[in-house]
C-alpha cells in the first residue's frame, strides 16, 4: 500500500492545481448580466467597474455584449478639496496624467467652441436692425463690382471714398426702397476731384431678397457636463478628468479575437488639415501613437491585434464606413473630457468621424450625425472640412484569453 501513497500524492496535488486554475479562471473571467441599459450606465457611473475592468469580466445585456479594455479620461472633477490636493501637485507621469490617492488625473483647458447652437426669433427691432445691416453689406458689395468693372470712370474714384452709413434710414424709407426696388445716393466729390461733380448714384436691388433675411438668430448655449447637467463648461478653464476605464461594445467574436468599439465618444480631434486619405492623416497617427500609449498598457497593447487599413497594418482607428453598415453602429454619447476637448454636442449625442473620403473631395470626410444617420450619397449634411473637430470613438481588434 505505501508504494502507492507517492502515486496518490500526485494525483491529489494536480486535482488540487487543476481547481485552483479553473477557478480562479472563472472568477477571472466571470460574466454579468444585464437586464437593462440602466443598470449597465450604473456600472459604468460606479466605482465597480474598476474591479470589472481589472479582473477582465465580461458584460451581456440582451444580445450585446460589452467589455473594459484600456484607460482614459472621462468623468471632470468637480470636488473642489480633491481639486485642491490636485493643484498642488507639481509632476506628472509618462503619460502625462497627475497621480493621486491611487487614481490618476488629467488636465486640459476647455476649447472654445463648447456650446450648443439654438435658433431665437428676433424682435421686431433686431429683425430691423439686421435688415439694414444686410442691405448695408449688399450696397457695399454693388459699388465695390461698379468701381472694379469701370477703373478708370470718374465715378470710381468718388465712390471709392464714399462713406457708407445706411444706419439712419427709418422703417419709412426703407418700405420705400422695398417697393422701388431700389434707392439713389447722393455721392458728394472732394474738392480736389476736377474731373466730375457731386452726382447721385443708382442701387438696384432687384436681385436682393428681402424675404430671404432670416426672423431668427442663432445663439449659442454653454454646453452641461455629462456626469452633472448643472454645470456648464467654462471656455478657458482649466479641469481635471478622471482617468477611468473605457467602456468597449464587442462587434464581432471568432474564437478569442474580440472586434471592438469604444461605447462612448472618448475625445475629440481634426481629420488632416491638407488631406481626406487616412493612411496619409494626423488622426491615424494620433491614434497610433499618442492615444494608443495613453490609453493602454503594454499588456493591452500586445494582445491588440494590428488590422489591415488599406495597404498598412494599424493597431487602432476609427470606424469606417463597412464598419457602419455591417455593424449597426448608431448614435454616440460624449464623456466629460470629449466635450471640454471641444466634441460638438446636441440632445445628448455627439457627432464622431468615419475615416472614408467624399469621393470627388479633397477637403471631406463622412461622419456620423447626432441622430446615428450617415447619408453616403451626400443628401445630408453629414460630412464637413477635414480641418474641422469632431467625436473620435476607437475601433480595434483584440485577443481576449
Amino acid at each position: 500500500m505505501k508504494k502507492f501513497i507517492p502515486i496518490i500524492a500526485i494525483i491529489l496535488v494536480l486535482m488540487i492545481s487543476l481547481a485552483l486554475y479553473f477557478g480562479l479562471t472563472s472568477k477571472r473571467y466571470e460574466e454579468i448580466h444585464f437586464s437593462s441599459e440602466s443598470e449597465l450606465l450604473e456600472l459604468d457611473n460606479s466605482e465597480n467597474k474598476f474591479n470589472v475592468y481589472k479582473n477582465h469580466e465580461i458584460i451581456h445585456l440582451g444580445s450585446d455584449t460589452y467589455l473594459y479594455f484600456g484607460m482614459y479620461p472621462k468623468t471632470v472633477v468637480l470636488d473642489e478639496s480633491l481639486i485642491s490636493n490636485l493643484n498642488k501637485l507639481n509632476t506628472i507621469n509618462a503619460r502625462g496624467n497627475y497621480y493621486y490617492n491611487g487614481y490618476e488625473y488629467k488636465k486640459i483647458t476647455a476649447g472654445s467652441f463648447v456650446y450648443e447652437s439654438s435658433q431665437e426669433t428676433l424682435t421686431d427691432e433686431e429683425y430691423f436692425s439686421k435688415t439694414i445691416d444686410t442691405l448695408e453689406e449688399f450696397t457695399y458689395n454693388y459699388i465695390e463690382s461698379y468701381i472694379k468693372d469701370r477703373p478708370s470712370d470718374p465715378k470710381s474714384k468718388a465712390l471709392s471714398t464714399y462713406n457708407l452709413d445706411l444706419s439712419t434710414l427709418t422703417e419709412e424709407e426703407l418700405n420705400t426702397i422695398k417697393e422701388n426696388s431700389g434707392f439713389t445716393l447722393h455721392v458728394k466729390v472732394s474738392a480736389d476731384n476736377t474731373e466730375i461733380n457731386d452726382f447721385d448714384f443708382d442701387i438696384d436691388l432687384t436681385e436682393f431678397d428681402f424675404d430671404a433675411i432670416s426672423k431668427t438668430k442663432e445663439i449659442k448655449i454653454p454646453i452641461k457636463y455629462v456626469s452633472n447637467p448643472n454645470v456648464s463648461i467654462e471656455n478657458g478653464k482649466s479641469y481635471y478628468f478622471k482617468i477611468e476605464p473605457i467602456l468597449f461594445k464587442v462587434l464581432k467574436v471568432d474564437n478569442k479575437k474580440y472586434t471592438i468599439i469604444s461605447n462612448d465618444v472618448i475625445d475629440t480631434y481634426y481629420f488632416d488639415y491638407d488631406t481626406n486619405e487616412y493612411l496619409d492623416s494626423d488622426i491615424r497617427e494620433y491614434l497610433n501613437d499618442g492615444l494608443l500609449n495613453n490609453a493602454f498598457d503594454t499588456e493591452e497593447i500586445n494582445s491588440i491585434i494590428k488590422t489591415s487599413i488599406g495597404t498598412e497594418l494599424d493597431n487602432i482607428a476609427i470606424p469606417s464606413i463597412e464598419d457602419y453598415n455591417s455593424y449597426n453602429l448608431t448614435k454616440a454619447t460624449p464623456t466629460d473630457y470629449s466635450l471640454a476637448s471641444g466634441a460638438y454636442y446636441d440632445s445628448s449625442y455627439t457627432t464622431y468621424l468615419l475615416r472614408d473620403i467624399v469621393e470627388g473631395t479633397e477637403k471631406n470626410i463622412y461622419k456620423i450625425g447626432y441622430d446615428g444617420h450617415m447619408d453616403v450619397n451626400g443628401t445630408r449634411t453629414t460630412y464637413y472640412g477635414i480641418s474641422a473637430y469632431s467625436g473620435v470613438r476607437v475601433i480595434l481588434e483584440i485577443v481576449f484569453k
